[in-house]
């Protein structure tokens, strides 16, 4: 028997099916760990093991080879890393980014019937916490590349931490932009039944391909269920929640559209239309910029410092209306 297998196991009156696991390195000898049809992991003390025949090796794909598919719109992927672009690592239980960016067919292969993926690249793989201005730099200057190389839209695979920070960014940088390069993430890694980036990714496919809207834009889960995405500018939107798959919320506005796995789309406010254009990405940007956040017993200090330190702006939230 081996890892793969697909095994029962009986314990009392309970019985358990799924893949046999490797054990986390962190964890004791005496268990096993299955893969449970749903998604998820669990780990088991003794019982009596039934082996059902070898599965798929976890973690082996095959080859993808991109091919350009006539009549549908051609669309480029930047993959920056993220839980949507992760696998899982069965030694500890965490989740890595070592997936291929082309791998993404395998957790969703609805997208290779939404959109010709023309172009694939991955100039960094990091979690969003990890980002900076440089990262947004590249992003910048790869969206307006492919848009002005002919990409009738771009996606990009984003961490979901602070996705709307980057968002915000390309907004700026991005310049008579008329074409949709639509961010997607993920709350909940592909190994779990309620891995959501499939839905995202699907609907991203259909705004980048099919819609009207012509700006930089987050598409997520719209609400807890797999009904549909909401279509979310990129400077009026806020991750609100830590696991909600919907956690991406329109900030003093409706969501430009809402997006439905079928293809439909609602549009709910007004926007920038889709059209031809020359793009340029203006990455100029002051980094001696503080954001500071009030908060009761704050240290005034901290304004001499940064006063000290050269900062050319400071940024602060404070408390009250309009706040």
């Amino acid at each position: 028997m081996n890892v793969g297998d697909r095994i029962k196991v009986k314990k009392g009156d309970q019985t358990f099916e799924g893949i046999l696991l490797p054990r986390s390195e962190v964890e004791d000898s005496d268990h096993i760990t299955l893969k449970l049809d749903n998604g998820y992991n669990i780990g088991i003390a003794g019982g009596e093991i039934e082996s059902m025949g070898t599965e798929e090796q976890l973690e082996v794909f095959p080859e993808v080879t991109l091919e350009k598919k006539e009549g549908l719109p051609e669309i480029s992927m930047i993959a920056t890393g993220g839980t949507i672009a992760s696998r899982v690592d069965y030694r500890t239980g965490g989740v890595h980014m070592l997936m291929d960016p082309e791998e993404i067919f395998f957790t969703t292969p609805e997208l290779a019937e939404i959109i010709s993926l023309t172009k694939v690249v991955s100039p960094f793989r990091v979690g969003s916490e990890s980002m900076s201005f440089n990262e947004y730099k590249v992003m910048a200057e790869l969206a307006a590349e492919e848009l002005n190389q002919g990409a009738q839209g771009v996606l990009i695979t984003h961490g979901t931490d602070t996705l709307h920070y980057s968002s915000a960014a390309l907004s700026f940088m991005l310049q008579n932009l008329k074409t949709p390069v639509c961010l997607v993430g993920a709350q909940r890694s592909p190994d779990r039944g309620s891995f959501d980036g499939a839905l995202n990714l699907i609907c991203a496919g259909y705004v980048s391909g099919y819609s009207r809207i012509g700006e930089v834009v987050i598409v997520m889960h719209g609400e807890s269920s797999d009904k549909y995405c909401s279509v979310l500018r990129g400077t009026k939107v806020r991750k609100m929640h830590s696991t909600r798959r919907d956690t991406f919320t329109p900030i003093n506005e409706r969501p430009l559209a809402r997006v439905w796995p079928s293809g439909t789309i609602e549009y709910t406010n007004t926007f920038r239309e889709r059209g031809d254009s020359d793009v340029y990405a203006d990455t100029a940007i002051e980094e001696k910029v503080a954001f500071l956040k009030a908060y009761p017993n704050s240290n005034p200090e901290i304004l001499d410092f940064l006063v000290d330190k050269n900062y050319k702006g400071i940024l602060f939230e404070a408390t009250a209306l309009g706040h």
